[in-house]
């Protein structure tokens, strides 16, 4: 399953995990497009509607495909051809980008999966009285739908169905329906027992899970564009993966002292032993995260967006890191995965966009599907010779550098200082090499100038001091240790980091 989310050029289109699928949705989007050029122009306004408006199954009263003029009001026929429509199919209005308001008809018993997914300019409809089901991410990236109601006879509602509606500040439902309920605009069961969807338009910067709510669902935060802080309370016992992706503004995840599965520390998401991180807020203040020692297991998305961080250090004694953990990280520039971990799941990277350097230990044995889609270009893999870390870097065209056992070279720090550039690095064993050199780079990827470290050979700490290059010029440095000179054989090539303003 897919679900569009409007956060601009090509991560427009979201799977429920945060997944980018670009490929078919272009295509698709391109179908539509041409589509729309064989059409006569027509007024805005509440659209006619006729049969050819809609790709329509007969036999089960559905509409798959809506055809027609995407503007302003829509009335759904309660009839196409004499047959009652009684469905809206998977994906039938998806992309309806300038629709404003659907009317839909009385006689309708089902919206499907990603139904009106992306109609950004939906800002009413009605779901008829009749509807029992809504399927998953049924109205998502519906960024200008401001309020909702579900009324009493629907009894399923799939996973992230308002998931990205940005304006939308309340999911309100019918006092007789024996399955849901709404507390302040917020979607429960009918129990009060499973906090459901916050709507991501809500007013307020904090909020309190409400006593006696044990689960909180899949995507049930996903993208609020207000929430500063939320604390959960002593009686959460599940939090599901995906809960807080795209909530850009998050600083603080609290959790009450007196709850047995999750615990807080500095604001981060653990479980109450704190052998699994769960989340790190995307605005957390510091640029730096080291990962607590006793971590085994990084939650899917638990890093998802965290573009402020630059240096994140992952502890040893790690042995599973989630999908899409550190996906949208565009600050991160390198990163060393501990011995131990086994497989680097599904868009462990996605767009990090300024990743250069990536350890993978021997220990990784598997690869998900675009674990590094759209990272930086020149991105290097650091492994050991006849890993599956050389096989992975060779099939996906991936620069692939050799290590020496149990070598590991950590982000080099350049500053601005008295008019010189200062810069240093750390490994974590003493370092027998013929030379090691820094490289000062403009934001073109120009070399400006290199110095061999300072240390007497070997060592764990290298530096160097560059003068009269002007501040304005600098934007990063790289480190480069080399085996051999003659040869050009490195044991770490390209390590790097941007330099800070003085």
């Amino acid at each position: 399953m897919k679900a569009c989310v409007n956060c601009g050029d090509k991560r427009l289109v979201l799977n429920p995990k945060g997944m980018i699928d670009l490929k078919k949705r272009t295509i698709a989007l391109f179908i539509i497009f041409v589509m729309a050029l064989s059409r006569a122009p027509l007024a805005f306004g509440a659209a006619d509607v006729d049969a050819g408006d809609f790709v329509f199954d007969a036999e089960t009263g559905t509409i798959l495909k809506y055809e027609g003029r995407d503007s302003g009001v829509l009335t759904v026929p309660k009839t196409i051809g004499g047959i009652a429509v009684t469905a809206i199919g998977d994906s039938a209005f998806e992309f309806c980008r300038s629709l404003e308001e659907v009317v839909l008809p009385q006689g309708l018993i089902s919206i499907g999966d990603y139904a009106f997914a992306a109609c950004m300019s939906l800002k009413k409809i009605t779901i008829p009285a009749g509807v029992t089901s809504i399927g998953d991410y049924a109205f998502t990236s519906c960024r200008s739908l401001e309020e909702i109601t579900i009324p009493a006879a629907v009894a399923s509602i799939g996973d992230g169905f308002f998931a990205y509606c940005a304006a939308l500040k309340a999911i309100n439902v019918d006092s007789a329906n024996n399955a849901y309920a709404s507390d302040h605009g917020v979607l429960f069961n009918k129990a009060k027992t499973a906090l459901l969807s916050y709507p991501p338009g809500k007013q307020g910067t904090s909020y309190t899970v409400p006593s006696g709510v044990v689960s909180v669902g899949e995507n049930a935060f996903s993208g609020s564009v207000n929430l500063l802080a939320i604390h959960l309370s002593a009686d959460v016992a599940a939090v599901a993966d995906w809960v807080f992706n795209y909530c850009a503004r998050l600083e603080e995840i609290d959790v009450d002292a007196a709850n047995n599965a999750y615990a807080s520390e500095n604001g981060v998401l653990f479980n109450k032993d704190k052998t699994a991180l769960i989340a790190y807020p995307a605005s957390k203040s510091g640029n730096a995260f080291a990962v607590p020692d006793g971590v085994r297991v990084i939650a899917a998305a638990a890093f998802h967006g965290c573009a402020a961080l630059t240096e994140i250090t992952l502890p040893q004694g790690l042995i599973e890191i989630g999908e899409s953990a550190f996906a949208m990280c565009e600050g991160i520039g390198t990163i060393a995965i501990p011995e131990g971990v086994t497989a680097l799941k599904k868009n462990t990277f996605m767009e990090c966009a300024n990743l250069r350097t990536v350890q993978v230990p021997a220990s990784v044995l598997s690869f998900g599907w675009e674990v590094f889609a759209d990272c930086h270009g020149s991105m290097r893999i650091f492994g050991y010779s006849g890993s599956q870390a050389e096989a992975y870097a060779l099939e996906n065209e991936i620069r692939f550098m050799p290590l020496e056992p149990n070598f590991i070279i950590t982000t080099p720090k350049a500053k601005f200082a008295g008019g010189a550039i200062v810069a240093e690095v750390n490994t974590n064993i003493n370092v027998t090499a013929q030379r090691v050199q820094f490289a000062v780079y403009d934001t073109a990827g120009k070399l400006l100038g290199y110095q061999t470290a300072s240390e007497t050979l070997p060592s764990k700490r290298f530096s160097a001091e560059f003068e009269n290059i002007p501040q304005e010029s600098a934007k990063y440095i790289k480190v480069f240790i080399w085996k051999s000179l003659e040869n050009m054989i490195p044991i770490s090539d390209g390590a790097a980091a941007d330099i800070e303003a003085e």
